[in-house]
């Protein structure tokens, strides 16, 4: 460093130091500073473009954009080399910032599909604006600050969970349930609060506004109109105030009702509402008499129906006990009814001999006086337990039980049998549920335990479905 004052190094070690913190590239490879030259004012933003002439393939192509090199490596890790459909349909679109609802089959890669543009967009923006994705619940939002923790390779608090009511720094990816992000806009001003974020995404934006159809029951339409949800309240607001950000939703089931409820609470016209984005092969075409609401379920999945003759839980739990050592899967997921007991669930089967069995939001992390946060090294032994793949189904992993209720956006890999006891009310919690095992494109059974009248009514799902529920019965079992 020949020629180079002391108090010239140490400015430009400064600078240097201060790069590796704020300059996503040179943190990794701190080669395009050069030392010493205080005539060129320091920005991130130069930084970056230094980065880029010393390294001109820094940017890799992703599903029609440019990723991050080291995002590129993150999702490699994560075993994602190619870009699924959706992911091919919508990164281009949401990544030129078009408010739209992503609509494909259950475990098709929407949450990358969302994440990609929003971290391309933190990376490359010199604005500093904040994101933020809505949940229905803590289990999912767990799930997405990890997925983007991993392809942030986040190790400077760029990615947040929202738990304590205090206000967000801009700059950063913000992850909470509804709940929570209400009670943070009421807190600081709706207005003061939302201003800061350019991207919001409403993760299952189905179950987060609470979609009633047109012909549902008056009194399941009064109830809807007292109570508004917190991500509806949400959404008129954003577009009552006219506030500039972009918006997108996600979910495997858009029908007309949803799309309805989108147009109305965004004040679009009801003809044209909010854009839909759908994987090549499940676009409509043109002239076609369906309405795009039918339900995308993978069809690599069995579907069977286990019915018992006395409708009472007792009964359910023999049957289930049975088909669990009947099929004897390595990763098996249990689903009750919401108005049932996990506690009870769970000691019925351990006294049934199945002492791994374990409530999901335990094998969490979540607990009294338990935080989000502090959950996470439970949860990362959960994940490693589940993702073992083919060559490692022997690994151990308990067999959890939630309500249906936290069915949703969960991905767990390699869950081969999902056991669905008295649950659920209707196709499209049907189609949420089955769509836990049979992801990207794994096969997977889905066994229904319920009385002979449920089994009834589940067979005219059938059809709108398209799937074939096989009938199955174990000895022993009335």
């Amino acid at each position: 460093m020949t020629g180079i004052s002391v108090s010239g190094f140490i400015w430009s070690f400064a600078q240097w130091n201060n790069c590796t913190r704020s300059c996503f590239r040179c943190r990794r490879r701190p080669r395009g500073i050069v030392f010493g030259d205080a005539r060129r004012p320091f920005t991130v933003a130069n930084c970056l473009s230094t980065c880029e002439e010393a390294d001109e393939n820094v940017g890799v192509e992703f599903g029609g954009i440019q990723i991050d090199s080291a995002v590129s490596e993150a999702l490699a890790r994560r075993n994602v080399r190619d870009p699924s459909p959706i992911q091919r349909a919508a990164l281009a679109r949401l990544s030129n910032g078009e408010t739209a609802v992503l609509h494909s089959e259950t475990g098709s890669g929407k949450t990358i599909a969302y994440l990609l543009p929003i971290i391309k967009n933190m990376l490359e923006s010199e604005v500093k604006k904040a994101y933020l994705i809505i949940v229905p619940s803590r289990e999912l939002g767990v799930q997405v600050y990890s997925e983007a923790c991993a392809l942030l390779c986040d190790e400077s608090g760029r990615v947040s969970y929202l738990e304590e009511l205090n206000m967000p720094r801009t700059g950063t990816l913000l992850v909470g349930t509804a709940k929570t992000v209400h009670a943070l806009s009421d807190k600081f001003g709706f207005k003061g609060f939302f201003n800061m974020f350019k991207v919001i995404v409403f993760d299952e934006v189905d179950r987060l506004i609470g979609t009633v159809g047109k012909h549902a029951a008056r009194a399941v339409k009064q109830k809807k109109k007292r109570h508004t949800r917190p991500a509806s309240a949400i959404l008129e607001r954003i577009a009552r105030d006219g506030m500039e950000c972009q918006v997108i939703a996600a979910s495997a089931t858009v029908g007309r009702p949803l799309k309805r409820e989108l147009a109305s609470l965004l004040n679009l016209p009801m003809k044209d509402g909010m854009a839909v984005i759908r994987p090549a092969q499940d676009i409509l075409p043109e002239g076609s008499s369906g309405n795009g609401s039918r339900l995308l379920i993978p069809k690599n999945i069995e579907h069977i129906c286990l019915p018992v003759i006395i409708d009472e839980y007792s009964e359910m739990m023999d049957a289930l006990a049975g088909a669990l050592v009947h099929l004897n899967p390595k990763k098996p997921l249990i689903f009750i009814n919401k108005n049932a007991s996990i506690t009870k669930v769970i000691e019925e089967l351990r006294e049934r001999g199945f002492a791994e069995a374990t409530a999901l939001h335990e094998a969490y992390g979540f607990g009294k006086g338990v935080t989000s946060l502090e959950s996470m090294d439970k949860y990362g032994k959960l994940m490693s337990s589940f993702n073992g793949g083919d060559s490692d189904l022997d690994q151990s992993a308990p067999i959890l039980v939630a309500s249906e209720a936290a069915a949703r956006g969960l991905h767990l890999s390699h869950v081969d049998v999902v056991f669905l006891i008295d649950c659920p009310s209707d196709q499209n919690e049907y189609l949420h549920l089955a769509g836990r095992t049979g992801r990207m494109g794994e096969d997977g059974k889905v066994v229904s335990i319920c009385s002979y009248r449920k089994a009834r009514v589940m067979n005219t799902w059938q059809s709108q479905l398209k799937v074939t529920f096989k009938s199955f019965k174990l000895e022993g079992i009335s």
